[in-house]
C-alpha cells in the first residue's frame, strides 16, 4: 500500500535484545503490504538481534553502538530518514517490534491516516488500544491500571492529553517547519511521547491535531522491557512532565 499523496513515508522499529521475539514472517508480511521506507534501529542489543534483522527484506538497518533507550532509538531512526530524504515534507511513523499490533490494523490505521491527511483535518494519527466491545484486547491489569492512572494525573493538567499516549505506533505529518521536531534529545524514557506534544506546540505555536484511532486486536507479548526498578524512574520522569503540563 504505497501513500496516496507522493509523500515519502519513513516506519522506524526500534529494536533491543530482540532475538527471540522479533517474528521474521510477521515483518516480511507486514513490509510486503506496505512499501514505504523502513528502518530497523538496532539499539546496542548484546544477543542475535542484528542476525535476525538481517533477515528482513528491503529495510535498512541502524546500529546504534550503546544502548540508549527506546526514544532515543526512535529519535535516532527518525533523523537518519530526515537526512536522507530530499523533501522538505515527510510522514514518519514509529512501530513497537514486539508484534503486539496486527497486520490488518497496521494497515487499516494507515489508511485512515491518509484519508484524514488528504482533508487536513489531522497532523497525526495514533493507534489505541481501547477494549471496547467486539475488540480482541489483552493487556497486562497491573500495568494498564498504573498506566491510566499516570495519564490521569498528568492529564489533569492537560485536557489534550490523548488516552493512550504511551502506545507503540504512531504516524505524523511533518513539513519543514517541524523537521526540528526530533532534534533535542529526550528528557524522558516512558513519557517521551508527551514530550512531543509539547515540543509541537513549542515549534508551531498551537496543539498538534491527533486523532486516535482504536485498533481491533492487541496482545501484551512476553519479555517487557520494565521492571521494579524502573520505577523509580518513571517517579521521576512524571515529575518532569508535570512541569512542562505547568508551562504549557
Amino acid at each position: 500500500m504505497p501513500d496516496p499523496t507522493g509523500l515519502s513515508t519513513y516506519v522506524v522499529v526500534p529494536c533491543y535484545n530482540e532475538e527471540h521475539r522479533l517474528n521474521i514472517d510477521y515483518w516480511n508480511n507486514l513490509i510486503g503490504r506496505l512499501d514505504y521506507h523502513w528502518i530497523f534501529v538496532n539499539d546496542g542489543s548484546t544477543d542475535g538481534t542484528r542476525s535476525k534483522l538481517a533477515q528482513l527484506k528491503n529495510v535498512r538497518v541502524l546500529d546504534l553502538e550503546n544502548n540508549v533507550g527506546k526514544a532515543e532509538a526512535i529519535r535516532a531512526g527518525i533523523n537518519h530518514a530526515i537526512q536522507w530524504e530530499t523533501k522538505s515534507e515527510l510522514v514518519i511513523s514509529y512501530l513497537d517490534s514486539d508484534g503486539a499490533f496486527g497486520l490488518d490494523d497496521i494497515e487499516r490505521i494507515f489508511k485512515v491516516f491518509w484519508s484524514k491527511l488528504e482533508k487536513t483535518e489531522i497532523e497525526a494519527v495514533w493507534a489505541s488500544r481501547v477494549a471496547l466491545a467486539g475488540r480482541n484486547i489483552s493487556r497486562s491489569s497491573s500495568r494498564h491500571y498504573l498506566s491510566r492512572v499516570i495519564i490521569s494525573i498528568i492529564g489533569g493538567f492537560d485536557r489534550h492529553i490523548p488516552y493512550d499516549p504511551q502506545t507503540g505506533f504512531k504516524i505524523f505529518y511533518l513539513n519543514k517547519k517541524m523537521l526540528p521536531l526530533f532534534g533535542e534529545k529526550f528528557r524522558t524514557r516512558w513519557f517521551f511521547d508527551i514530550e512531543i506534544i509539547r515540543r509541537w506546540q513549542r515549534l508551531k505555536g498551537n496543539k498538534i491535531e491527533i486523532w486516535e484511532e482504536p485498533v481491533d486486536y492487541w496482545s501484551d507479548v512476553k519479555g517487557s522491557k520494565v521492571n521494579k526498578f524502573q520505577y523509580f524512574r518513571i517517579i521521576r520522569e512524571i515529575l518532569y512532565i508535570l512541569t512542562l503540563s505547568a508551562k504549557k
